[in-house]
């Protein structure tokens, strides 16, 4: 897992009418925006909001620093709109799109690096296990059962990770969720809207 880049290993499971391949996340939002893919075998029911959320929040951002509107772009597009976003923030590398960074000054995806230097020796790790870091219902056994995932793949912690920075609220004892929620106790309300047809 150390040095997966999401925008260059092809870690994602995604199913098309020919079958299932991997590909890397530019890749994904390619066959996306061309109404190629049909799904994403590795992803969990309770991480499909957060999962959509995060996709269309990083193909609107690419799509409105190139002033674009068409969904529909090869994954060359998509790289290099996504990599003019982390630069835009100081990222000089990938390190923002890779899943575990040597450095723990670097951010790595969706972790970002602590403040300060001196903030690295208060590092603990959050779980063992992708499900051990996922959301509270997976966390307190009310769904589906926690730490199960002893043998997983890169993938498994890609969505552990976009399912707790997108929905995670506050958990207690000064214990906060993820910076876009408005308010501690906040929940993020998902509407779905399905064409008839599929």
């Amino acid at each position: 897992m150390q040095g997966t880049n999401l925008l260059a290993d092809p870690v994602l499971r995604m199913e098309t009418p020919q079958g299932i391949s991997c590909i890397d996340l530019p890749g994904l939002l390619a066959a996306l925006g061309g109404g190629r893919a049909v799904s994403l075998p590795g992803l969990q029911r309770h991480q499909e909001d957060a999962v959509h959320v995060f996709l269309c929040y990083l193909a609107g951002a690419v799509l409105a620093r190139q002033d674009r509107g068409e969904p529909t772009q090869d994954a060359d597009f998509w790289r290099r709109g996504i990599r003019e976003l982390t630069r835009a923030d100081g990222g000089a590398d990938d390190s923002a799109w890779t899943l575990v960074v040597e450095d723990p000054l670097q951010p790595a995806f969706m972790q970002p690096p602590p403040a300060g230097g001196d903030g690295v020796k208060n590092l603990r790790p959050k779980g063992m296990t992708p499900d051990a870091l996922d959301v509270l219902p997976t966390a307190k056994n009310h769904d589906v059962k926690a730490v199960r995932a002893v043998r997983s793949d890169p993938e498994d912690w890609i969505f552990a990770l976009v399912s707790l920075q997108t929905m995670s609220g506050y958990f207690g004892a000064g214990d906060y969720g993820v910076a876009r929620m408005n308010r501690g106790s906040a929940s993020r309300p998902v509407v779905e809207l399905l064409p008839e047809g599929g």
